[in-house]
């Protein structure tokens, strides 16, 4: 019975070493697929070379080899999350300038493959665990129960890989996460300790080890905070130290501790960043308060004027309407909302958000709520926690304009959110005087001689509108980019003698149609993006 049991706590412990490692990750690439994949590529591959290794062992040392095994995992889960942060940082700020393809197109891919230093550890020495296991429950009780204790195995497997996904990294965080599941792979190991026949040293040795154990538990998540923050401001900083040494490196560390900590909070949907007003605490002005969604910029106190102001009142303008009712779709931190309150001829808005914590930061951050003016508890505003896209398809409603600011496309999941079968569901909402409005990833001055690999992002949108039925669709702002998409057959411009009066100089200069994006575009089929053939946006 006992090995059953080690059998299916190994089993999680190890999964979720590699969902937590896979996580990580997808903060430096921005890509969760291509992490979860190459990450679990590495581990399987990893195992299978560990259960070939463990066929060298010597047959009678099964047990006293699982045990340090066991105990090497249980360290390698409290320093994974750390190490992680530090083998980043170190890339990142260090060796920046011997890496020539951090930047640039699949920088994402690289930086994956780099840093499965853990996952081929951690995978190594799951991959002897079973064949250990089975070995001990042969000598043991003289029968062999490989299918039993296969079984429980994958059981473990699977319970791992929901606990953590879906309770822990979202209760916890991923540091405190990897540090729980290293305590049971401690516990584990204690099982294994006792079940030696000839183990009078267990006792003391076992307490002498725990309190070792916890007491490096507790340091760890100690200084994860500090590594975390240091990878964290030197990634919003951007800072680079073109030197490697141990000067440099006390140097680096000491130099994040002129700036203020960066608030970070880990929902099930997404990271969220607020880098306060002050970000260098010396008093320098350098940064204002900012958010960012998964390390991606959303807004910050200086640019958010421009960005709301030109989605809304270029949108308002172009369609040449005065919209009754309105659909918000993302934008839960409520600035949005508050530049379509500016407009009284608006009776009725609807904010779709899936993420809840989005809508608590925005009604009681004191940064976010001063900026967006308490708008979303103005009584014209409802808010609606839930999928965009999966509203739009079962709403009876019918809008005269949609404004939907979504993140950028880094991974297939967002994708989804630009494609033809989004844009078809987004069509039966909106009525035939209306339009819609997005921020959407562009390149500006595509022209023969542009290197840069193709489809680009305006040719993926504008060929999946089409294929959806939009046929008027023009992308506004040098600045700030946006698409405005209309039913009507006439094509959009800008009636400058009807703006509003409160607008800002730098959004005067953001209302300019760029006819040259739209014109230069690859607008085909085999350019569309769909859920059951998706495409990889690039910019």
């Amino acid at each position: 019975m006992i090995i059953y049991l080690l059998s299916f706590l190994l089993s999680f412990c190890s999964i979720s070493y590699q969902f937590v490692i896979a996580r990580v990750l997808m903060q430096f690439s921005n890509d969760e697929i291509l992490s979860q994949s190459i990450t679990l590529g590495f581990y399987l591959v990893a195992m299978g070379l560990g259960s070939q290794a463990a066929g060298f062992l010597k047959k009678k040392s099964e047990r006293h080899t699982l045990f340090m095994l066991e105990m090497a995992l249980a360290l390698v889960g409290l320093f994974l999350v750390p190490l992680l942060y530090l083998s980043y940082t170190f890339l990142s700020v260090f060796l920046y300038h011997y890496l020539p393809f951090w930047t640039g197109w699949g920088q994402g891919a690289e930086k994956v493959f780099l840093l499965q230093g853990c996952t081929l550890l951690v995978g190594f020495l799951t991959g002897m665990e079973l064949p250990l296991l089975i070995k001990l429950h042969e000598k043991n009780t003289g029968k062999s129960s490989f299918n039993r204790i296969l079984g429980i195995n994958y059981l473990g497997a699977l319970v791992g890989s929901f606990a953590v996904s879906l309770y822990l990294i979202p209760l916890l965080d991923l540091a405190r996460s990897s540090v729980l599941v290293a305590i049971l792979n401690f516990i584990a190991t204690v099982i294994i300790a006792f079940g030696a026949r000839k183990a009078l040293w267990r006792w003391g040795a076992t307490v002498v080890a725990s309190a070792l154990f916890f007491i490096s538990a507790a340091q760890t998540l100690k200084y994860t905070d500090v590594i975390e923050q240091a990878y964290i401001k030197s990634f919003y900083s951007e800072t680079r130290v073109p030197e490697i040494s141990v000067r440099a490196v006390k140097n680096f560390f000491l130099y994040m501790d002129d700036f203020a900590d960066v608030d970070r909070y880990v929902t099930p949907y997404q990271i969220i960043d607020t880098v306060p007003d002050k970000f260098m605490k010396s008093g320098e002005d350098i940064g204002d308060f900012s958010l960012y969604l998964n390390m991606q910029p959303q807004f910050s106190r200086l640019t958010q004027r421009t960005y709301h102001e030109s989605m809304v009142e270029g949108a308002i303008n172009l369609s040449n309407t005065h919209p009754k009712e309105v659909l918000v779709l993302g934008a839960g931190d409520g600035l949005l909302v508050a530049e379509l309150l500016k407009h009284t001829d608006i009776e009725k808005i609807i904010l779709v958000e899936l993420d809840p914590f989005m809508i608590r930061l925005a009604k009681e951050h004191k940064d976010i709520k001063e900026l967006n003016r308490g708008s979303l508890y103005d009584p014209r505003v409802e808010v609606i926690i839930g999928d965009a896209f999966n509203y739009i398809r079962r709403t009876k409603k019918v809008f005269d304009g949609v404004f939907v600011d979504f993140p950028f496309p880094v991974s297939y999941e967002l994708g989804k959110l630009f494609s033809v079968e989004f844009y078809s569901a987004l069509s039966a909402v909106i009525s035939p005087q209306g339009f819609f409005v997005a921020d959407v990833p562009i390149w500006r001055g595509i022209n023969a001689a542009d290197q840069r690999p193709r489809p680009a992002p305006q040719d993926i949108v504008l060929s999946s509108l089409r294929a959806a039925g939009f046929n008027n669709a023009v992308v506004y702002g040098p600045i700030e980019a946006f698409m405005f998409v209309s039913k009507k057959s006439q094509k959009p411009v800008f009636n400058y003698d009807s703006l509003s009066p409160w607008l800002s100089n730098a959004t005067l200069l953001n209302l300019t149609i760029l006819t040259s994006v739209t014109d230069k575009a690859d607008v085909s089929e085999k350019n569309v993006n769909s859920i059951y053939r998706p495409r990889r946006f690039r910019w």
